[in-house]
Order: structure tokens, then sequence, then C-alpha cells
């Protein structure tokens, strides 16, 4: 998959509303130049994105900043704060993209909070304190070597926000729903740290996967490994991408766990909330 990411020609949505109108194009042509590079990179492996301020308009992007470059020569780390750094895109990985050459040490450069996987899908992944930790199928976090290689994260450079307190006795989806209502702008990537107890938890993993890789819904259906988790203290590292983003990354908030005692976690398929505080980043 490299040999088809350095062969494809940097793609820059830049600045579009001002570039736009500087080179005499209107608003809705360039929101669709936008959307069209976009989509026809979402299935190739090994890029490097930088995203910053963009937004849904119905069903396209409209881009203050979007660049999407080959991993050699890419754009620089996210900044603190102001945007999101991902690498690939959830299309090549649903398809069955599961080798990347991102290393875990490149990853740490552009950001210290995040999720993501491994190579051969062994596990999942979540970046917090500027620590990447694995779940496998085991369900037992562990600190990854700098040399481990990633095909899909997505991090950024987290600061502290104010705290909303998030009720206790919401599952999963008025989690979700609770959070839509403390955005400003639907239309723009999201970002949450929810630190608390869950009274429960449903978390998986996936066993790691052999060449000639299947899609990610066949290996789901095979290989998933999920794990009950009860009276649990740790942290949702969450973001929610906009649908006009689909192929780009999954549209909806996505949340992965880490126990706070590093003893459990994995992705988050259903939880129950107890006492919590969730620090909202509002709007990429």
């Amino acid at each position: 998959m490299r040999a088809n990411s350095l062969a494809l020609p940097k793609v820059v949505c830049a600045a579009l509303r001002t570039k736009g109108r500087r080179r005499g194009i209107s608003g809705l042509e360039t929101r669709r130049q936008c959307h069209q590079q976009l989509s026809s990179v979402s299935r190739i492996q090994n890029l490097e994105f930088v995203i910053d301020r963009c937004r849904c308009r119905g069903a396209r992007a409209l881009c203050a900043l979007v660049v999407v470059a080959p991993l050699l020569g890419g754009p620089s780390a996210a900044r603190a704060g102001d945007s999101v750094w991902q690498y690939s895109t959830i299309a090549a990985l649903t398809a069955g993209g599961y080798n990347g050459d991102l290393t875990a040490g490149e990853l740490k450069t552009h950001g210290d909070f995040g999720l993501g996987t491994f190579n051969a899908l062994n596990g999942e992944m979540i970046v917090l304190g500027g620590q990447i930790w694995q779940v496998p199928a085991s369900g037992r976090p562990a600190l990854v070597a700098d040399t481990v290689r990633v095909p899909f994260a997505a991090v950024m450079r987290f600061e502290p926000h104010p705290k909303i307190a998030v009720p206790a006795g919401l599952d999963l989806t008025a989690l979700s729903a609770l959070l839509d209502t403390r955005i400003g702008d639907l239309g723009l990537i999201q970002v949450v740290r929810i630190d608390g107890r869950f009274p429960q938890l449903k978390a998986r993993s996936v066993k790691p996967q052999t060449p000639p890789y299947q899609p990610l819904s066949e290996v789901l259906a095979r290989d998933q490994v999920v794990f009950d988790l009860v009276n649990v203290h740790g942290t949702l590292v969450g973001f929610r991408f906009p649908a006009c983003f689909s192929g780009v990354n999954a549209p909806g908030w996505h949340f992965h766990f880490l126990a706070a005692d590093r003893r459990s976690g994995g992705h988050v398929l259903d939880l129950v909330t107890g006492p919590s505080r969730a620090m909202l980043v509002d709007g990429f």
C-alpha cells in the first residue's frame, strides 16, 4: 500500500471560502472540490491527515483546512488543542488494510490523546497522557514499544478544559446524546475525555489476523472478544466525526476505555455511567 500512497499527489483543501473568492470560484464549487478530494483518498492507506476547523454543511465538508499527504514528506504534527492528526482512513481499515508503516514512536510525536489499532488488527489502542496502550484479545492492557507499527490512528494534543458533570445511570446512547447537547456545532469534529466510575462497561478487542486479511465486518463476527467489566474506574477517550467524514473516519461518537489500574480496557460497546466528569474539546 505504500507504493499507492507515494504515487498520490498531495491533496490540499485549504481556506476554501477565502481562496475560492480570491480565485473567483463559488463557495458551492469549493465545497464540492473538498468533498471529492476527501472521498477520493478514503480507501488509501499510509496517509497522514491534519484536520483543522472542518465543518459539515448537509452531506458535504466545508473545510477551513484539511491536508492529506503521503507519509513521507507529510504535514507537521497536530497543534495543541486545535487540530486532529490522523493516519490512514476508516474505509481502508474496514476493507482489510491492517498493516501500516507508521510506528508508535512516530505517532507520539503527533499527539498525546487518541485511539486506533495495531498492525494485524492486534488489539485496541488508547493514547493517554502521551503513552500508547494496547488492549489485546486477553483484555490486559500493555504499553507498546516505539517500534510497534500502526495501520490506523487519530490523535490530538489534549489540553485541560472545564469539566462537565456526567449524571449516573446513562447508557452509551444517552451519554452520546448528552455530549451532543453540549456541542456548539454538530458539523465539527469533537473530542472528549471522561474520567469516572462505570458500574457496567462492555468492551471488546480482536484476535490478531493473518493474511490474506478479511474485511473488518467478517473479522468482528468471528474473532471479536467481549469483556463485561463491573465497577471499573478509568478514562474514556472519545472522538466524534460528522457524517460527511464517512470513509475518512467513523461518523458519530467512538470511545475507547482504559481502566485506572491499567488492568482492563478496549473499544466500548456499551456502558452505564457512575459519577463522572467530562472535558469536551468543542469543535475542529
